[in-house]
């Protein structure tokens, strides 16, 4: 991979397949792909229709990578300048029927407070719960098995 000569020789440069929503023949020619692969992999990015795809390209992998048309790509809480709150990683406090102790006392919580909780909002005792996780906002969320 010392020389750039022998690099492109190997790792070819990317091949444009579509551009600006239009299917270039040639490059899907050259890539040696047919249209059926190109939609395939657009159904997997959740692409349902090429005319919203600004530019796809044929990388040397042998996967496609694309960019969406400005105007169809997804709102972000960025793009409508709205404050959200970080991500949280909820603490798993029950797995199968188990109470993880080292995690709720994390919470600042008891076994007595779990106990009780599960008895008043979910008419279940520990034994009957799959998953049981709870936010920073301590909002237990329960999974019983069924």
């Amino acid at each position: 991979m010392k020389w750039p000569w022998f690099r492109n020789l190997i790792n070819h440069r990317p091949i444009p397949i579509v551009q600006d929503g239009e299917i270039l023949y040639e490059g899907l020619r050259h890539a040696r792909i047919s249209i059926d692969v190109l939609l395939e992999e657009l159904r997997k990015g959740k692409v349902e229709d090429v005319k919203k795809v600004a530019l796809a390209l044929w990388e040397a992998e042998g996967k496609i990578s694309f960019f969406l048309d400005p105007k169809y790509e997804p709102l972000t809480p960025a793009a409508m300048q709205i404050d959200v709150q970080p991500f949280d990683l909820p603490r798993s406090i029950i797995k199968d029927g188990r109470i993880m102790y080292k995690e709720l006392h994390g919470t600042q919580k008891d076994e007595a407070w779990l106990v009780s909780h599960l008895r008043s909002n979910y008419q279940t005792e520990v034994d009957n719960v799959l998953l049981a996780t709870i936010d920073k906002n301590e909002k237990l969320r329960v999974f019983l098995y069924k």
